[in-house]
């Protein structure tokens, strides 16, 4: 297929061999998909425990600060371990983490959501959170570089810039480089977007011919040098020139091309196919957030709405549908989901359109929308 030669896709084209050891640490996708499936459950109810007062937030963070912060470093940062630690083993044909070293990074991950609820020095705290992506670069790093995959380095680059946006909220935190948190968040989560922009341009034209025998996805050049960089252009741009006319235009710009590259992946069978159409869906829901946050810099949509496009809109069900895909593909299960999960798209995709179109009607219902769209999620 087309644009697919530079990495070895996501699925094994044959049935994988019988596991060794324990399965849930035989590859990375099994503890991580598993801890982001549960803690994106648990996470939203403490959060929404917290608006309602039923709950004290955490104290070293802001409660803001800290559920922004662990729906991306916390979160989404276990979906893009599951996901990396699985495709970098396809892509180079070189074994990942696996056993005693995977369980215990999980373990650190998961240590670094629980130090945040303890008595523990905010010192302690911040180290502990912030071991986790760096040790996770380098081990996706590691089959990378000995298979010489050099494109695919790009990945470990994104989570080094996602460990320095993390450093940044935890320099906050602690008062030694203060009024940096909300900005250090939204760098986050705009490099997660740059993220699901490289993965979805590999992944989601492959899994669309693959489930559509005789549609062939239309790939141009220009669009795919482009659709990523354009992206990352409007990252750095809404760090160093924010609300300015150049985010605007690099906003717009993103936007644009990342349009015209979904718009040849389309095709009305794909409607047929949940699993196809939640990751299409994703990715509009991110052309759909950038344009939100031009709205933001124009001055008639709030900041949250269009952040909530690109979290609970694109990040929501691009973590679901792509968790699914690529859990079945590598258990050696039928590629097709049942009624249960159906369910799950359509309420992660009710989430989002609460969450953004609610306040932007009925502005003065705000709370409810959030609350809402917070039990769908």
């Amino acid at each position: 297929m087309r644009g697919m030669s530079s990495f070895i896709p996501l699925d094994n084209l044959r049935p994988p061999a019988p596991g060794r050891g324990y399965a849930p640490f035989a590859l990375g996708f099994r503890p991580f998909f598993l801890a982001a499936g549960l803690s994106g459950v648990v996470l939203m109810a403490l959060w929404l425990a917290i608006l309602k007062g039923k709950l004290p937030p955490p104290a070293h963070f802001s409660p803001i600060a800290w559920h922004a912060h662990e729906m991306i470093f916390g979160f989404a940062a276990a979906v893009i371990a599951g996901f990396l630690l699985t495709a970098s083993k396809n892509w180079t044909g070189v074994q990942t983490i696996h056993g005693a070293p995977l369980a215990l990074l999980a373990l650190l991950w998961l240590a670094g959501r629980i130090v945040f609820f303890l008595p523990l020095p905010a010192e302690f705290i911040a180290v502990v959170d912030l071991a986790f992506l760096p040790l996770l670069a380098a081990a996706v790093a590691a089959p990378i570089l000995r298979a010489r995959h050099t494109q695919s380095l790009v990945f470990v680059v994104i989570l080094l810039v996602l460990s320095v946006a993390n450093g940044f909220m935890h320099l906050d935190a602690l008062g030694i480089v203060q009024g940096v948190a909300s900005l250090a968040d939204t760098f986050g989560i705009n490099f997660v977007m740059v993220l699901i922009a490289l993965m979805g341009g590999r992944v989601i034209p492959f899994f669309t011919e693959r489930a559509l025998p005789g549609f062939v996805t239309t790939s141009r050049d220009w669009v795919e040098s482009m659709a990523v960089a354009s992206i990352a252009l409007h990252a750095v741009t809404e760090l160093v020139a924010f609300g300015t006319w150049l985010s605007v235009a690099t906003g717009v710009a993103a936007a644009t091309i990342n349009g015209i590259r979904l718009s040849g992946w389309w095709t009305p069978r794909l409607l047929r196919v949940p699993l196809l159409w939640t990751l299409h869906l994703a990715y509009a829901w991110l052309i759909v957030g950038l344009l939100l946050r031009v709205g933001t810099h124009m001055g008639f949509v709030a900041p949250t709405t269009a952040l909530h496009a690109l979290t609970v809109g694109c990040l929501g069900t691009v973590t679901l549908s792509m968790m699914s895909r690529v859990s079945m593909g590598h258990t050696g299960r039928d590629i097709r989901v049942g009624g249960v999960m159906v369910a799950s798209f359509l309420l992660m995709t009710a989430a989002g359109l609460l969450r953004v179109l609610g306040p932007l009607l009925l502005p003065q219902m705000h709370m409810m929308w959030l609350m809402l769209s917070g039990y769908l999620w």
